[in-house]
């Protein structure tokens, strides 16, 4: 199963997956497998062009910690100390051999590499590349808004309809999108799940990164802007909100909003109803010199 932009599933079949790979002309040099009896899966991916591939037997069942933990000291190996996959492998069952608790889990993981027959499989070390970078000039060179996220909802199941909707919204562009529903039913939830989803994939929708507000206690325009200010006080944009002479709130807003007009960013504002029960202007006031600016 594949994700789609929109964080739903499509299954494809072993010859599809091949037949991507090699229009793509990608080269999967590690699979890391860590679902339960994952072996047969790892033929179908060195089948389909991956070099190695690290998988759980295909009669056995792998407890959680064992998987975090041989991951952590594979992944370790493997970009911190720039280890080759195979020795990555082994560093990390040696480290599960001799964790309390996990040593049989160790010999539970094995490693499928595509083994040439007139010669013996040659394991090197690779480059890892980054994603798409944020836009770069000499305005927003390196700027990142991502201080103040929320821990992810958990457990989370049955929303990701309503969280793919949202991403659907945004991806059509809509520069305003709602989420409504009865106090308690997980706007937030849902809002948080989003944020998330977005961050972990370096979205071109949020380059720059995400402000999440809780709005919940301001009861005034002032109060808003100054919760606003102090998300991204934290964050790159200290050094420019320090600049400004006067420490007026509105004057620091407008001197934010004018210097990220030209960054990719998404800004949540959670809780807004309640600002609504106060009076409905401080979120539309709010909103009106936000998008003026």
């Amino acid at each position: 199963m594949l994700e789609n932009e929109d964080g739903s599933g499509q299954l494809i079949s072993s010859q599809k997956l091949k037949m991507i790979l090699d229009v793509c002309n990608s080269k999967l040099e590690v699979v890391f497998l860590s679902s339960c009896y994952s072996e047969s899966e790892a033929e179908v991916l060195l089948n389909a062009g991956a070099k190695h591939v690290v998988c759980i037997q295909k009669t056995k069942k792998v407890m959680d910690e064992a998987c975090i933990k041989f991951s952590r000291s594979f992944y370790q190996a493997l970009f911190s100390e720039c280890r080759t996959p195979c020795e990555s492998f082994n560093i990390a069952q040696q480290t599960l051999s001799i964790s309390q608790g996990l040593e049989g889990q160790s010999a539970l993981f094995i490693m499928k590499t595509r083994n040439s027959i007139k010669e013996e499989h040659k394991c090197g070390n690779f480059t890892l590349f980054r994603g798409k970078s944020c836009r770069v000039d000499k305005y927003t060179k390196g700027i990142r808004l991502i201080n103040n996220l929320p821990t992810r909802p958990e457990p989370f199941i049955g929303r990701n309809n309503d969280v793919r909707q949202v991403l659907q919204h945004l991806k059509k562009g809509n520069r305003l999108v709602t989420i409504t529903g009865e106090p308690g039913i997980g706007k937030t939830a849902v809002s948080k799940a989003v944020v998330h989803y977005l961050k972990e994939r370096d979205d071109e929708l949020v380059k720059n990164g995400i402000v999440f507000l809780n709005v919940v206690s301001c009861a005034s325009l002032p109060q808003l802007i100054h919760t606003f200010n102090s998300a991204v006080e934290e964050g790159d944009l200290q050094q420019l909100i320090m600049k400004v002479e006067k420490k007026d709130t509105m004057q620091v807003f407008k001197e934010v909003l004018k210097f990220i007009k030209s960054l990719d960013m998404l800004l949540v504002i959670d809780n807004a109803e309640d600002l609504m029960y106060i009076d409905r202007n401080i979120l539309k006031e709010f909103l009106e010199i936000f998008m003026h600016e």
